[in-house]
């Protein structure tokens, strides 16, 4: 089961990383999840024309994982966060440990690679990406709302979690049903609800209802 993978001696992975939120946090998390549905169109937007244009390909030639695989190789040297699941990364990002400069290396990171290996048809899947993405560019705007004296803790990661995968996956319900085997907590439930509200409304508008769903003519 997916939520296994982020526990540890049966609680939580992510166990008290997730406090009460005010109501001075609802405002913040609305106007961040316009950000999560373009973060989201972007990663399905890229992914989707490699990918188009590798199934194109005459005989579907051995170069394009030849190139992903050269790729995991050399960003992986300097960017090992990037690589695997990622679970401590996303740890990370919802304690808000990292600097700015490592988030954002990590984000870009794992979006190139991710695009890279799916589209070139290497085996591996996009709902873990979209979740560590997701969190990545919540963290982001967390040290912004910081900057601005609002603190949002690891409110916005779980935000960015959710409506990053639900929108990238087509699956709302789910997703919010895994952030809650995440996190273990009604307020993490709570805030999913919302930002996977508003980010899948405004993705299906701009791109299409998952990435699975998209035009592929």
């Amino acid at each position: 089961m997916l939520s296994d993978q982020f526990q540890v001696g049966g609680r939580p992975h992510f166990d008290g990383l997730v406090h009460s939120f005010t109501m001075e946090f609802i405002p913040l998390l609305i106007l961040s999840a316009p950000v999560f549905a373009i973060t989201a169109v972007l990663f399905m937007a890229l992914l989707g024309k490699l990918t188009d244009k590798v199934d194109q390909l005459p005989n579907l030639p051995a170069w394009p994982l030849i190139v992903a695989a050269l790729l995991c190789a050399l960003v992986g040297l300097w960017v090992p966060g990037a690589l695997g699941l990622g679970i401590d990364v996303v740890q990370d990002f919802l304690s808000n440990s990292l600097p700015v400069a490592a988030v954002l290396i990590l984000i870009v990171a794992k979006l190139v690679l991710t695009v890279a290996c799916v589209g070139a048809g290497l085996h591996g899947g996009i709902y873990l990406p979209s979740l560590f993405i997701g969190a990545g560019v919540g963290c982001l705007l967390g040290k912004v709302a910081a900057t601005l004296g609002i603190a949002s803790g690891a409110g916005l990661s779980i935000a960015g979690m959710a409506a990053v995968a639900a929108a990238v996956f087509g699956a709302p319900i789910s997703t919010v049903l895994i952030i809650f085997e995440f996190t273990r907590s009604y307020e993490a439930a709570l805030v999913s609800i919302i930002a996977v509200t508003i980010c899948t409304l405004i993705s299906h508008q701009l791109y299409a209802p998952s990435f699975f769903d998209r035009d592929t003519g």
